[in-house]
């Protein structure tokens, strides 16, 4: 079963850690910067120079070669399971998801008592549509580092999917339990149940995640939630997180596209006054500055 876009991007960040994704409205369209890829420079110049090639070579979309560049950044330290599944995460990231799960399953196999090796095979068995398989690596992955979130929040997604929400609730519950005042499960629990449509429970979660630690995806999941659900002043949690933030120029772009598309345009104005203040070269927002310039017959629209 496949999940609605919109229930897969609340599903994003923990399939593809530090992932920014959000649906756009209004006069211009821009996606949130891409998501970074491994850096290697933590790694010895020779790999580190093979992976750099392998990741161009990837964006090229040249992959023989980019296999052909990580077989060579290998081979320096074949032995280094690190490495292996470094090359997997950019193959990873390319979609490129047989040649990556080869690769997790190669870091797993040298280094089979490490939790992230596992959690990755189990990424690249889920995008192959492979759950069950999956679903082991995952559990595998959970038995190694039982208190980490990750495996359990990816065992909760399986469950998702499958429409299984108590069962979902239920291991998110158990780390509640233990831990409830934990960020990034009551997140989580906010995640299970906006995707079993209980908006305003789920609200509450994000709500209370966002006062033990604010982060800007929080707040905008919270402001996507309750602008879906109708819910009033859905973009209190933007304004709140700008509050603690007032340089963050991206919730900043999308604050003006939820007023632009209110006809709050003074506000929108205000807006994309501080993100071109921010961000001199940001194309998009100056085009919005000056559509609601021109809407409010400022004449600024014309500068």
């Amino acid at each position: 079963m496949r999940m609605t876009s919109a229930h897969s991007a609340i599903w994003r960040e923990w399939l593809w850690p530090r992932a920014i994704s959000r649906a756009r409205r209004g006069p211009c369209v821009r996606r949130w910067p891409p998501t970074a890829t491994m850096c290697p420079c933590a790694l010895p110049a020779g790999p580190q120079l093979q992976l750099a090639l392998g990741q161009l070579e990837l964006v090229r979309g040249d992959v023989a070669k980019a296999n052909a560049a990580l077989d060579r950044a290998i081979a320096s330290q074949p032995a280094r399971a690190e490495l292996v599944n470094q090359a997997g995460t950019l193959l990873l990231q390319a979609r490129q998801y047989e040649a990556a799960l080869a690769r997790f399953r190669k870091a797993a196999a040298l280094g089979p008592n490490n939790a992230s090796y596992w959690l990755y095979v189990g990424r690249a068995e889920l995008a192959l549509n492979q759950t069950t398989q999956a679903q082991e690596s995952f559990e595998k992955s959970h038995q190694l580092k039982a208190q980490w979130i990750a495996p359990i929040a990816a065992l909760t997604l399986i469950d998702v999917r499958a429409k299984k929400f108590d069962s979902a609730l239920a291991r998110v519950r158990q780390v509640l339990a233990k831990s409830p005042t934990d960020p990034n499960a009551l997140v989580l629990n906010g995640d299970v149940l906006a995707s079993a449509g209980k908006a305003r429970d789920a609200a509450a979660a994000y709500a209370d995640a966002q006062r033990q630690q604010p982060e800007a995806s929080t707040a905008v999941k919270l402001f996507q939630l309750r602008r879906a659900a109708a819910l009033p002043n859905p973009e209190e949690p933007l304004q709140q997180w700008l509050a603690l933030r007032p340089h963050d120029y991206h919730v900043h772009t999308l604050l003006g596209d939820y007023f632009l598309v209110q006809q709050s345009l003074r506000q929108a104005a205000g807006e994309f006054e501080t993100v071109v203040q921010q961000a001199p070269a940001d194309v998009p927002a100056l085009n919005n500055l000056a559509w609601t310039y021109l809407q409010l017959n400022d004449s600024r629209a014309q500068s």
